[in-house]
């Protein structure tokens, strides 16, 4: 069961600042976040409950649709992610997690015990002298950058992710007119590109093959293509590779339907997810994509056939949600097509990382708890209705809040757009049913 606790003050959170601790240790923590600074009691039960770890204090408040956890000291560059998932799995929430520097903030944050800071009231915006030349100085860094960020991506894949990512986190940061933190996030992709270029510089150069006797045929051989560099693959084989793979798992995809997996549902929406990456010429975040959903498709048809339950009769919640997410999907997908035609830098990094976590989060949470509820019986059926009316509840705050949805909806570029609308009247039929 989700922490509701954890989950309500979480919420509050996004109105009004609150006092965090949260206690890390390996891959696993515990979070504490109340309007009022943490008891050191509750701090070390929580630490004794994980065997130890460290412990980290501040203040959380809600940014742009990011959830801001401050801390006095800088942060091990993990915390954010650790946070993120913890709030997943512990309130049942998602949420954009930044982790910052805030000098204001009492030192100490990350001792084993001690008085956490106070949360102080909440500081007016901070008059920037020139926010129209922070702003501009953003963009114009971007666009000096995003070459960059392509060209390191055929031999550092990995490092070209984490730089899109602190890209989408900087353009959220200036949506909220947060242009030092927004410039500090491309200051992180300077660091991975440079790391990136240093160790294909520190790479040794293969030895050219020694050159083989001239054949004593009178006519010259043609000289061969050159190979293409080591590491790099070009665009039309990971094209052709994926359309390939798709189409030899699709008799797999539907062995693994009949079995009435919840795995089977994931694999459907992780093939889905590839596709979307198909169409934006990602094509290595396609193939990889794929790969969960084959691995997810070998678990379901793998599992014991007592773990896969036939739904449950007259029972099909899931289905509303699924048509009108993917009916929303399409709309954001025709959108990010203009804004990749535009070729601006500033609209391409909105196609490209800025609605990519919406949709993702179309695809998985409510669609899998609603499809778990679907094929619950008995006891099963009460657990999974509790759970799906939580996540119901978080699309609905998400929909009130979250500003990329009103951003989507007003487009100025010719492209009906209604996700408000349209998952607000789902939402309303499926507690109708749940509740039924």
């Amino acid at each position: 069961m989700p922490d509701t606790l954890l989950a309500n003050a979480l919420k509050q959170a996004k109105t009004k600042p609150m006092s965090f601790a949260f206690v890390a240790k390996g891959a696993e923590g515990k979070l504490l976040v109340n309007k009022i600074k943490i008891p050191p009691k509750d701090t070390a039960d929580a630490k004794k409950s994980l065997g130890g770890g460290t412990i980290f204090k501040g203040r959380c408040l809600f940014e742009n649709d990011v959830m801001v956890f401050e801390v006095a000291k800088e942060p091990p560059g993990t915390l954010a992610n650790l946070i993120k998932k913890l709030i997943k799995n512990d309130a049942a929430l998602t949420m954009n997690v930044l982790v910052r520097v805030n000098p204001e903030l009492a030192e100490g944050d990350e001792t084993e015990g001690g008085e956490p800071p106070a949360v102080p009231e909440a500081p007016a915006a901070p008059v920037q002298p020139d926010a129209a030349a922070a702003e501009a100085r953003y963009k114009d860094r971007l666009k000096a950058l995003l070459p960059a960020v392509q060209k390191v991506a055929a031999s550092h894949p990995q490092v070209a992710v984490q730089a899109k990512q602190a890209i989408g986190l900087g353009n959220n940061l200036v949506l909220a007119k947060n242009f030092a933190q927004a410039n500090a996030q491309l200051d992180k992709v300077e660091t991975l590109i440079k790391g990136a270029s240093a160790a294909s510089s520190a790479a040794p150069t293969p030895a050219a093959p020694p050159v083989p006797p001239a054949a004593p045929a009178p006519t010259a051989a043609p000289t061969p293509a050159a190979p293409p560099a080591p590491g790099a693959v070009p665009q039309h084989d990971e094209a052709a590779r994926f359309s390939a793979r798709l189409k030899a798992l699709a008799p797999k995809m539907l062995d693994a339907a009949a079995t009435n997996s919840p795995l089977a549902a994931q694999a459907k929406h992780k093939a889905a997810e590839a596709g979307n990456f198909f169409k934006a010429k990602d094509y290595q975040q396609a193939n990889a994509a794929l790969d969960q959903a084959e691995a997810l498709i070998q678990q379901a048809l793998a599992a014991p056939a007592k773990d896969q339950q036939p739904p449950a009769a007259g029972t099909d919640v899931a289905g509303v949600w699924i048509k009108a997410s993917d009916l929303v999907i399409g709309q954001i997908t025709q959108l990010q097509d203009v804004l990749r035609k535009s070729q601006d830098p500033d609209l391409l990094a909105i196609a490209n990382q800025g609605v990519s976590g919406l949709i993702k989060d179309l695809q998985a949470g409510l669609r899998v708890g609603l499809t778990r509820f679907d094929q619950a019986q008995g006891d099963a059926k009460e657990k999974a209705k509790d759970k799906a009316e939580s996540l119901v509840e978080d699309w609905q705050d998400t929909l009130a809040s979250d500003r990329r949805i009103a951003m989507l909806d007003e487009n100025p570029f010719g492209v009906k757009v209604s996700v408000k609308q349209t998952l607000d009247a789902a939402l309303k039929d499926i507690v109708q049913q749940l509740n039924a």
